[in-house]
Formats: C-alpha cells, structure tokens, sequence
C-alpha cells in the first residue's frame, strides 16, 4: 500500500534541504498557511463557535488555500 523507501528518501532529501530548489520560499508558505489557520481559529473559537467546529471549518478553509499558496514550489 505504501512504499516506505519512497516516504523516507523523501524524509531524508527534506531534512538535508535538498528536495527543494528555495527552501527559504517553501518555509515561508508553509509559515504563512499556519499563522493563517491560527489566526482563523483563534477568531472562529472567539466568536463563541465551538473547539470542535472551529478545528474543522479552519482545517477546510486552510487545506482549500494551500494549494494556492504552494503552487510555485519548485523541486531540485
């Protein structure tokens, strides 16, 4: 079902940073989708919407937006 030799070359190509062609880009995306998703949780749950329901409508919301935000990555 999974090919684990793929999962840890790839694991390993990230930790050295080479899998990536500008891992400052690619850190800065990903830090990017999380403040986002923080900041619409923290709002969401501050508005009186539950923990549960918060967790989910932020994790919808910041999966839909990850692609556009990850689109330009290139790999080395």
């Amino acid at each position: 079902m999974f090919d684990l030799d793929m999962i840890t070359d790839t694991m390993q190509l990230v930790l050295a940073g080479k899998l990536f062609r500008n891992n400052g880009y690619v850190l800065r995306q990903f830090a990017i989708g999380m403040l986002m998703a923080s900041v619409i949780f923290v709002l969401l749950f501050k508005l009186g919407i539950g923990l549960t329901l918060a967790a989910v409508i932020t994790s919808i919301i910041s999966g839909m937006v990850q692609p556009f935000l990850l689109k330009d990555i290139k790999f080395a």
